[in-house]
C-alpha cells in the first residue's frame, strides 16, 4: 500500500469524527468557499479543459460551470432543512412512541471521475458529499491532466488534506485507492469498469455510486415534426463531440422517413459547426485521445462494410484528434457501432416500422441510462413508458433531465446504480438512520412472556384490527 495515501486516508477517518458532528452553517460555509474559488479560477478552468480536448469557453461554462454553481446553490438554499430529522407516523402497537428518520453522513467517500466532462464530474458530487458531512479523496482522470491541475490548486485552497484531498495518478493508483476501506465509492465511467468498482468495493461492504452509461436510444414517433427532431438531436448528439453519457446513442425510426429527417439533420450540423469548416469551428471539439480515436474510426469502416450508409462526414484527422460528425443509415443490428456505448460523434439511424418494433428493440438489450422519445401521441409516449426501463426519459428533447436537479439523475442495472443531484444527492451521500423513541407506556408489554391469557387476547386483538 502506497504510504502517503494510506496516510491521507487516516488522517481523514479521524476527521470523519467531527464532521460527523457539524451543522447546516459550516457545510454551507465550505461550499461557499468553494464556489468563490471556482468564480475565481473560472478561465483557468476554461483554458484547462480547451488544452485537453479543445473544448470551447462557451461550452465549458455551459457544461461544466453551470452545473456546479446550480448544484452549490441548492445546497446552499436547502442544506438546513434536508439535513432536520423527518417525523414520520408509528403504527398501532407502538402508539405512545415517536419515528423519526436522520440523516448522518456515511464517514470515507471516495470519488473517481472521467475525462468527458472533467471538471463538472468531479465537482458536483463533491458538493453532494461535503454537504452531507463526509471526508472526500478525489481522484480526477489522468486523461484531462490539464483540467487535474487546476482541480488540484481548487481544492488545496478550498480544503485542509484531512478533509478533502486530490491524488493524481493513473489506474494503478485507483486500484490503490480502491485497497482502502473507504464507506462509499462513488465512481463515474465506463459499464466495465464499474464492474470492478463493485468487486473491489464488496471487500469492504463499501456502498457504491456507479454513474455508467450504455446505448441511449431515441424513439421517432408519429406524427412528429422532422425539422425539431433533428435540431434537438443534432444539438444533444455532438455536444462534446458526442463524448456524453447521455448522449442519443442511435435512433430508431421509419425506414420511409430517413431521407427527410437526415436532411434536415444535415442542415443542423453544419448551422452549428460549418460557418467555415468544421474542423475550423471553435465550437466542435476534439475526441480525448488517439485511442478512442481509432476505436470510432474501426466502427465506421466496420458499420459501411456490414451495409451500412454514410449520409454524412466519417472523415477523420488522426493528428489532432478529430472525427467529423457522422450519420449512418441501414446500420445492421450486428454492426460493431451496436454492440457496445459509441461515446462519440457518430450517429447510427436503425430501420423501424413502428413503436413496438422500437420497443421490442430496446428491451432485448441492456437497460439505457437515457431513453428520447419524440412523439405527440399520449398513447405513444404512455406505451414506450410504461413498456421499458431506463436511467430517465426526456419527451421531445435530449439531455434535460440531466440539468432539473429536482430529478434523480442516474442509471439502472448495466447503466448504474444509485442517484444524485440536488436532495438526491444529501441523499445518497447520507445514511438514513431509523431512530424511534419510545414513551412511559408501551402496549407492546401486552405481549411480553409468558404468553398468558391476556397475551392471547391482546394478540388476537391486533391481528383481527390488522386484517
Amino acid at each position: 500500500m502506497n504510504s502517503k495515501l494510506y496516510a491521507i486516508f487516516a488522517k481523514q477517518q479521524q476527521k470523519s469524527k467531527e464532521l460527523k458532528t457539524s451543522n447546516p452553517q459550516q457545510r454551507i460555509q465550505k461550499i461557499q468557499k468553494l464556489k468563490t474559488i471556482v468564480e475565481e479560477k473560472s478561465e483557468s478552468i476554461e483554458k484547462a479543459i480547451w488544452k485537453d480536448f479543445r473544448k470551447s469557453p462557451q461550452e465549458v461554462q455551459l457544461t461544466e460551470l453551470v452545473p456546479f454553481f446550480m448544484e452549490s446553490n441548492d445546497f446552499i438554499r436547502h442544506l438546513p432543512r434536508w439535513m432536520n430529522p423527518k417525523t414520520v407516523s408509528s403504527p398501532i402497537p407502538l402508539i405512545g412512541s415517536t419515528s423519526e428518520i436522520h440523516y448522518e453522513p456515511y464517514g470515507n467517500v471516495l470519488i473517481l471521475s472521467p475525462w468527458n466532462y472533467p471538471f463538472q464530474l468531479a465537482m458536483v458530487p463533491l458538493v453532494g458529499a461535503i454537504g452531507s458531512g463526509n471526508t472526500v479523496i478525489l481522484k480526477p482522470s489522468e486523461f484531462a491532466p490539464n483540467t487535474s491541475e487546476v482541480l488540484k490548486e481548487i481544492i488545496e485552497l478550498a480544503f485542509s488534506e484531512d478533509e478533502v484531498a486530490l491524488i493524481q495518478g493513473d489506474a494503478e493508483v485507483a486500484s490503490e485507492l480502491l485497497e482502502l476501506p473507504f464507506h462509499h465509492i462513488f465512481f463515474t465511467g465506463s459499464t466495465r469498469v464499474g464492474k470492478i468498482i463493485m468487486e473491489k468495493a464488496a471487500k469492504h461492504l463499501a456502498r457504491v455510486t456507479l454513474e455508467l452509461g450504455g446505448k441511449s436510444p431515441v424513439i421517432l414517433g408519429n406524427k412528429v415534426s422532422f425539422k425539431y427532431c433533428a435540431e434537438k438531436i443534432a444539438w444533444g448528439k455532438f455536444l462534446n463531440a458526442g463524448q456524453t453519457c447521455i448522449a442519443p446513442d442511435y435512433i430508431l425510426m421509419n425506414s420511409n422517413d430517413q431521407e427527410t429527417f437526415v436532411s434536415y439533420l444535415k442542415e443542423f450540423i453544419n448551422k452549428f459547426y460549418a460557418t467555415q469548416t468544421i474542423q475550423e469551428s471553435p465550437d466542435y471539439c476534439r475526441i480525448i485521445n488517439q485511442k478512442h480515436f481509432s476505436r470510432l474510426m474501426h466502427f465506421i469502416e466496420n458499420a459501411i462494410q456490414k451495409g451500412a450508409k454514410l449520409e454524412f462526414g466519417g472523415k477523420g484527422d488522426e493528428k489532432e484528434n478529430y472525427l467529423e460528425p457522422t450519420v449512418l443509415t441501414h446500420v445492421p443490428k450486428d454492426a460493431l457501432i451496436m454492440q457496445e456505448e459509441i461515446f462519440g460523434p457518430i450517429l447510427p439511424i436503425i430501420d423501424s416500422q413502428s413503436i413496438e418494433e422500437a420497443i421490442e428493440f430496446i428491451t432485448l438489450g441492456e437497460k439505457p441510462l437515457a431513453l428520447y422519445l419524440f412523439s405527440n401521441v399520449k398513447s405513444e409516449i404512455q406505451k414506450v413508458l410504461q413498456n421499458t426501463s431506463s436511467g430517465g426519459v426526456v419527451v421531445n428533447d435530449v439531455l434535460l433531465h440531466f440539468i432539473n436537479h429536482n430529478l434523480p439523475f442516474g442509471g439502472i442495472n448495466h447503466s448504474g446504480l444509485g442517484s444524485y443531484h440536488g436532495f438526491h444527492s444529501f441523499e445518497n451521500f447520507s445514511h438514513k438512520k431509523a431512530v424511534l423513541q419510545q414513551g412511559m407506556f408501551s402496549p407492546m408489554r401486552f405481549v411480553y412472556p409468558p404468553y398468558t391469557e391476556v397475551v392471547e387476547k391482546f394478540s388476537e386483538f391486533l391481528k383481527n384490527f390488522l386484517i
